[in-house]
């Protein structure tokens, strides 16, 4: 064989075994976000975000403070209330205790001013912070 032909079935053979085998391998060593789905505390079952998010608006739907919830990507849960004045931390625990009962591990949740999306003194893109609690 000559040298050129040598070459040209080296370089073809590993690009047939880059093309064939590297996904393969990508596959194992990367998880999208949309995979990376959040155990519960035992470890028996994972919940797609979607399952997450209806099993979060099962929960809050029976609470009649609630007027909207939005949960995120980063596992933050957004709760909007009226504002009566009060501190809402302790909403905010409660509400992680509920959703962990249920079997849902989220990062924290944070009770924002319900319509005050436009407020000039919102905290974040959902609002005035009325409080919040780490979900541990």
């Amino acid at each position: 064989m000559n040298k050129t032909l040598k070459i040209t079935l080296w370089v073809s053979i590993t690009l047939l075994l880059i093309l064939v085998i590297g996904p393969a391998i990508m596959k194992t060593v990367y998880k999208s976000p949309s995979e990376e789905f959040v155990k519960e505390e035992s470890g028996s079952s994972d919940l797609s975000f979607d399952s997450k998010k209806a099993k979060i608006m099962e929960i809050l739907s029976k609470e009649q403070k609630v007027k909207d919830h939005v949960l995120t990507d980063a596992d933050v849960l957004y709760v909007s209330v009226l504002d009566d004045g009060s501190n809402r931390s302790g909403l905010a625990e409660y509400f992680c205790q509920e959703i962990k009962m249920n079997g849902i591990k989220i990062d924290r949740v944070k009770i924002v001013k319900y319509g005050s999306l436009n407020d000039k003194n919102r905290d974040n893109a959902y609002g005035v912070l009325l409080g919040e609690s780490w979900c541990k």
